[in-house]
């Protein structure tokens, strides 16, 4: 009987052992953690179970809600839209409850693109935001993942560069050569001034013609442009703010500058122009409200091609941060139209996104963005955006 009980207790601990040294195992051989189950794959060296996130978009729900749930301005994610999941990178959407919305600056959102990585079958965020492109990631941990995903980079470089429209900045974008000089590549675009479609999509600038780029260096978030002389030459204080707001929007598109410093021909400039504006500072967006629009559309840009369904994003400073839009087709017809919210508004600057369904009936069209006047109903702060569908 003791042999018989020996044996029998000998066996148990080795079958103990190859399940893995004793954890306990829920939801088809998944290690119960504080995320949710997470899978186990056969090891390959015999020693043991090797830990595989899940692509189960319940997998992904709890770290995106630890990341961007707010009590304070109610926004609470309701659902993963896992967009791409393999080898152990996935890019997630965070789609947030579309009903709650704080009173009077009605925060809400439409999605949060994310990219996690799995450490130890656990995901974690890389990075997020609306308008992370793998075109222009250069990190470590993007290149890899947008590799694994099969989202590898193209041969070339996508850009911003913010040019005027009237009196306010518009974005157009440019397609240039891949490179790590992102800042200088878009700087290079900009002083060469806009091209004749974008000319006729109603872009201009204030940048003097001649006006050289000498160089750009980033450190600790601020840019350092260097521009010959010719940049301060000529007109009066709203075309030196346009031309300095310029400068600014076409740099801080990037997550590694968050302020700019100006140089001319080598020297740093603390009072620009014969107007007297001073550059004691780095230099900010939000300095340059004055000439930005009511609504500023950054996506799609003139001279994009406008994949579907049609993503629209940008910043607005309007009426309790309402921004209505129509999509029209090359006859004018209306193919869409609706609301959307940007983070904040009356008075301050937020930024809005939105995923609209269209089925073009022409190869171009139009993006019509306005705001409805608190006053009497009319349109106003109008932005019109030449659209070109892809295929088109």
């Amino acid at each position: 009987m003791r042999r018989i009980a020996l044996v029998a207790l000998m066996l148990a601990l080795s079958t103990l052992a190859a399940c893995g040294g004793g954890t306990t195992t829920t939801g088809g051989g998944g290690t119960a953690t504080g995320t949710g189950t997470v899978p186990t794959a056969p090891s390959t060296t015999g020693t043991g179970t090797v830990p595989v996130a899940s692509c189960d978009p319940a997998e992904f729900l709890p770290v995106l809600k630890r990341a961007f749930d707010n009590e304070a301005q109610k926004l609470t994610v309701v659902r993963a839209d896992v967009r791409r999941c393999r080898g152990g990178y996935a890019q997630v959407f965070a789609i947030p409850d579309p009903s709650v919305c704080e009173p009077g600056v009605r925060y809400c959102y439409d999605a949060e693109q994310v990219f996690l990585r799995a450490v130890d079958g656990r995901w974690t965020i890389i990075t997020s935001g609306t308008g992370i492109s793998c075109d222009t990631e250069t990190t470590p941990a993007m290149v890899a993942a947008c590799t694994a995903l099969g989202l590898a980079p193209a041969a070339t470089t996508e850009l911003l560069v913010y040019f005027m429209r009237g009196e306010k900045l518009g974005a157009a974008r440019r397609s240039v050569p891949r490179t790590a000089g992102v800042a200088a590549a878009a700087m290079r675009q900009l002083v060469a001034g806009p091209t004749s479609a974008e000319a006729a999509a109603g872009l201009g600038t204030s940048i003097p013609t001649g006006t050289r780029l000498r160089g750009v260096t980033i450190a600790a978030g601020v840019a350092t442009v260097d521009l010959s002389a010719r940049y301060a030459s000529g007109g009066g204080s709203l075309s030196m703010f346009s031309r300095l707001g310029q400068v600014v929007y076409t740099l801080t598109q990037f997550p590694s500058v968050t302020s700019v410093r100006f140089s001319l021909d080598g020297k740093p400039v603390t009072e620009f122009s014969g107007e007297g504006i001073v550059l004691d500072r780095p230099q900010t967006r939000g300095d340059y409200e004055g000439v930005t629009p009511a609504i500023l559309v950054e996506r799609p840009a003139v001279g994009e091609i406008a994949s579907l369904p049609l993503r629209v994003t940008g910043t607005a400073n309007v009426f309790e941060a309402v921004v209505s839009y129509e999509v029209r087709d090359g006859t004018g017809a209306v193919l869409a139209h609706g609301t959307t919210m940007a983070s904040c508004g009356t008075g301050c600057r937020g930024a809005f996104a939105q995923t609209i369904a269209v089925r073009p009936t022409t190869a171009r069209g139009t993006l019509v963005m306005f705001e409805v006047s608190a006053k009497d109903g009319s349109r106003i702060n109008v932005v019109r955006v030449p659209l070109r569908f892809a295929g088109g």
